[in-house]
């Protein structure tokens, strides 16, 4: 499937599990991701 993203827009990507949340945004103009994980457990 493809999206049409403007070209001024961000993307935000979130993938949720049981035992984290991963997420991934691609800034206008970008060509890298920035990623992050958060853990689900207390110390998160």
């Amino acid at each position: 499937m493809l999206i049409h993203v403007p070209p001024d827009s961000s993307v935000l990507a979130m993938d949720v599990h049981k035992n984290s949340i991963s997420t991934a945004i691609l800034e206008p103009g970008s060509t890298s991701l920035v990623t992050d994980r958060i853990g689900t457990d207390e110390e998160s």
